[in-house]
Parts: structure tokens; sequence; C-alpha cells
């Protein structure tokens, strides 16, 4: 008979493998992963991408204004650090310089909406920083979707730990890269989708045979999504 723990590890470091593999394919090395991720900031700037983080998960936007006013509390220069986190997309801003979103978070809707267990409504980027949510905050969570090929609801629900329940439960996730560059925002994560089946998840793909993409069981886009978010907020 095998060895439970020896398959265990084997299928995890398998796992890892591949999260090592496929991350920076999509643009994500090692320094902005988990407790990497902003560790080209300064020690200040830091800690004012953690505000911003912070108040979206609260299920607030943070104002531009407001972001102004605690870098100036932290002698620095709000527009320097902004400008910053944009440069390595961390956050991304519009035209007037408000924040648009801080991955995993969005300002406005994306069609992937986060309830956490106290009932605030956050809207993820794609369906891996929606998964990616309950490790950041270490909370669990319903997550509401939908099909892009035909429309059918999914919803899920995450566990602090990462686990996934899936209505219905052969729920994939769609991982997919467009061609050109850019920021994640417009290059993955209208792309980065749940689908109800792996069956419309590939005729999905088989519509769309320039893009570069991946199906994932949602035990493995959950995985991803905690190895990019998990410990960026402590």
């Amino acid at each position: 008979m095998p060895d439970n723990d020896t398959a265990a590890g084997r299928a995890e470091t398998t796992l890892n493998d591949k999260v090592r593999s496929f991350l920076p394919s999509m643009g994500l090395p090692e320094e902005r992963r988990g407790r990497n991720r902003g560790s080209q900031l300064t020690d200040a700037e830091r800690e004012l991408y953690r505000r911003i983080l912070s108040t979206f998960a609260s299920g607030n936007v943070p104002s531009r204004e407001a972001v102004m006013v605690a870098a100036e509390n932290s002698e620095q220069s709000g527009d320097k650090a902004l400008r910053r986190m944009v440069e390595i997309d961390l956050i991304q801003v519009s035209d007037d310089g408000a924040i648009m979103c801080a991955y995993p978070f969005s300002a406005t809707p994306t069609g992937h909406d986060v309830v956490l267990d106290d009932g605030t409504l956050l809207h993820a980027m794609c369906a891996v920083d929606a998964l990616g949510i309950p490790a950041m905050l270490h909370r669990s969570c319903h997550i509401s979707t939908s099909d892009p090929l035909n429309g059918a609801q999914i919803r899920l629900y995450v566990d602090a730990s990462g686990q996934v329940n899936a209505d219905p439960p052969g729920a994939v996730v769609v991982s997919a890269v467009a061609s050109g560059t850019g920021p994640l925002s417009s290059l993955c994560c209208p792309l980065l989708n749940t689908f109800e089946s792996r069956a419309t998840a590939e005729e999905f793909l088989s519509r769309h045979p320039e893009l570069s993409s991946v199906i994932l069981s949602l035990a493995d886009a959950s995985t991803w999504g905690a190895a990019v978010f998990g410990g960026v907020l402590g």
C-alpha cells in the first residue's frame, strides 16, 4: 500500500513546482508573491501600500486624498509612492489619479463578488484574486461569479485555510494571459474566470486559441491565490 504521507508530499511538491513555473509567466516573480510582495518599496512606501490594501479589505475604496495625508504623516511623497506602486504593478490608478485597484481588490464591480464572514462586500480583480483574499485576510468568505460562456451562476465557499466548496461542484478556473504588454489588470485579470465545468472551460478556450492558458481545479487556483497574496498583510 502507498504511504499516504509520502503521496501527499509528492502532490504538494508537484503543485509547488507548478506554482513556481506558472506565476513568472504571468509577470509574477518571487518578489511579488506572498510576504515578499511590495519588497521593492521603501519601508514607508510599503506601509502605505498595506494601508491601501487594508482600506479595500474593510469594504472601502481608499481616496487619493486620504493616501496623500497618510503619506505626509509618514514624511514621504504620496505621489512618488503611488507612482512606484503603479510602476511595479501593485496598484493601478485612473487618468485623474484615483486608485482603481490594488490586487486582489477592485474599486468597482468586476463580476467576482467576495463577501467576508462579517458580511463585508469586496470586489476581486479576477477568479484567482478572489480565492487569494481568504489567505490574505485569514477570513472565510463566499464568492459569487458566473461562467463567461453561458452566464451560469457559480457560488463558492472558501474557509480561512483555503478549502473550497463549490456549487456546482465541477467548477474550474481558467487562467489565461493575452499577448502584448501592460499591467496584469488588462492582460490577465479579464481572462481569469471561473467556469461551471471543465467542458465549458474547454469550449471557451477552443474559441480563443490565441490565449496562453491553463485550466485549474479550484484547489489549485486557491493554492495559487494564496501563493500570491498570503502573508501580504501579516
